[in-house]
């Protein structure tokens, strides 16, 4: 299934990296992880990419369709994917009432994963004060 975002670059993890013991072997588990490129997910062509099995990519599809922002900022994509994708980057960024985002949408490291900040948001935007400090420096800068 093709995913479309309104954010270009976000990941969504599904599934964190962790360890496991196998007899007294130390072995990484890795996590599953949905990561947007250009607004866009394939998760078929990640799961060749990444050499999920079918239940792994079936787990993320279900996360991503069940998510609270799924039909509000992430969408199936049911055109032409470059035709969705930019219309998903220029679609209006106001928050609907009957859908409001009460955590900030910015995505932070967390030992190596990306996670979405959490903070509440300030306003009527999507993001935390102190994200909101760092878009505004960044279009300063612009």
């Amino acid at each position: 299934m093709r995913f479309v975002s309104r954010q270009k670059h976000i990941v969504y993890t599904v599934r964190r990296s962790d360890y496991k013991v196998d007899g007294g072997v130390k072995q990484i588990v890795h996590g599953l992880r949905a990561e947007f490129r250009n607004h866009q997910f394939d998760s078929e062509f990640e799961q060749q990419r990444m050499q999920w099995s079918d239940s792994d990519r079936e787990a993320v599809e279900a996360y991503l369709m069940q998510h609270p922002r799924f039909g509000k900022q992430l969408w199936l994509d049911d055109v032409k994917g470059k035709k969705r994708a930019k219309a998903a980057a220029k679609a209006d960024r106001t928050i609907e009432p009957d859908a409001p985002i009460t955590r900030c949408i910015a995505t932070v490291a967390v030992q190596g994963e990306s996670q979405l900040c959490g903070q509440p948001v300030v306003g009527t935007t999507d993001l935390c004060a102190d994200h909101q400090k760092v878009a505004a420096a960044v279009a300063a800068e612009e």
